[in-house]
């Protein structure tokens, strides 16, 4: 299910794992060039091939491999959301999928409109992994970057096109059996690339976007002169992966026993069920015991309004306090979503109290597009 590559430093990647990415994922191509925010796409393999064994300056590509939609040009990642962002996505969002329209294309129509801060909100709701790319500045962001595996010093969104390590066996060593390859171990200028017919490369046509001073202030270097980039891409947010921050910490429930109730992507059949870790244990459904107001805007919203609105369904777990804090990460809470504690009223019968991620009342219109329009169950 495709394979991202983002390497703002240019580090050397290696032909073999160049040739794994294309053989690997036959559907398209596309990079994005963090020094002027141009994007190429392109169904050629060759011109694939030819474009990521010449490079010389930071970039993030995509392979593709469909899993959704049509197969072609326009298919290609990344896909623009708006007028600044664009998106690149590995994964599948289920519900998004369909034969005539690819699923990145569909989440992009959803993300239109937002700023940063809420795109990237929204996009860590998915188990997948993403670029958001801002073609303006030729910043680069890694979304769900714990997903994503690091490689002397390039980062990808899967594995799976990197060599297979040496594997160590009752203290004997071996390395895995493998297919003969003729794939020369360096680049030479005049080789020309020759692989085996594949089932959806056709043709050499691409498209190409260019942008003038991406940097809006005549200086297209997005270093600061010390060699590195002048943003952290993404870092801000590993501190509630990694438990850090200060604040958080503190304010973390006592003991390693906790009740969550989960109304959105965290339920069963959903996209982030999966990050409920597994020490879950499933405690039931229920509603809760209060009317609040629900907005369904892509994934949902729990507005902390009590009393209007409608008895929100909802399914219970117990977990301890590392998946409480993993969970804290992927809600963005106390920034984004805030978790709070909410009776819940269980379809056998009885009442518990629960940590439930909300909106608070304040954020309805900064952080949310509070439609008026409530629903009871996602």
């Amino acid at each position: 299910m495709c394979l991202i590559i983002h390497n703002p430093l240019c580090r050397d990647v290696s032909i073999d794992i160049i040739d794994n990415a294309l053989q690997q994922n036959q559907d398209g191509f596309g990079i994005f060039y963090h020094d002027t925010g141009e994007i190429v796409r392109t169904m050629s393999e060759q011109r694939a091939w030819d474009i990521m064994t010449n490079i010389n300056r930071g970039y993030t590509c995509h392979f593709r491999y469909s899993t959704s939609g049509k197969i072609g040009k326009k298919q290609c990642h990344p896909f623009h959301i708006d007028d600044n962002y664009s998106l690149m996505m590995n994964g599948t969002i289920e519900r998004l999928v369909s034969a005539k329209s690819v699923d990145t294309q569909e989440l992009c129509k959803i993300l239109k409109g937002l700023d940063e801060e809420r795109i990237l909100s929204i996009l860590r709701t998915y188990s997948c992994r993403f670029a958001l790319l801002n073609r303006k500045s030729g910043q680069a962001i890694m979304v769900n970057r714990d997903l994503w595996v690091e490689h002397k010093g390039v980062h990808f969104s899967k594995g799976n096109a990197l060599p297979q390590p040496e594997k160590v066996v009752r203290g004997f060593s071996y390395t895995p059996k493998t297919t003969p390859t003729t794939t020369p171990t360096t680049v030479a200028p005049w080789r020309s690339y020759s692989p085996p017919a594949k089932r959806n490369w056709s043709g050499s046509d691409e498209l190409t976007e260019s942008w003038n001073d991406p940097w809006g202030n005549g200086n297209a270097d997005p270093f600061d002169g010390s060699g590195v980039p002048a943003q952290d891409y993404g870092s801000e947010w590993d501190d509630y992966y990694n438990g850090l921050e200060e604040e958080y910490v503190n304010a973390m429930p006592t003991g390693n026993d906790h009740v969550i109730a989960v109304y959105g992507t965290l339920k069963s059949g959903h996209g982030n069920h999966d990050r409920l870790m597994d020490k879950a244990k499933f405690l039931g459904t229920g509603e809760t015991f209060t009317k609040y107001p629900m907005v369904v805007a892509g994934i949902p919203y729990l507005i902390d309004r009590a009393g209007k609105g409608h008895h929100v369904k909802v399914e219970v777990y117990r977990v301890t306090t590392r998946e409480l804090r993993a969970l804290d990460g992927l809600e963005g809470h106390p920034d984004w979503y805030v978790r709070t504690p909410i009776t819940i009223k269980m379809d056998q019968g009885s009442s518990l109290t629960a940590w439930v991620y909300t909106i608070p009342d304040e954020r309805s219109q900064t952080h949310m597009d509070d439609t008026g329009v409530y629903q009871d169950e996602f």
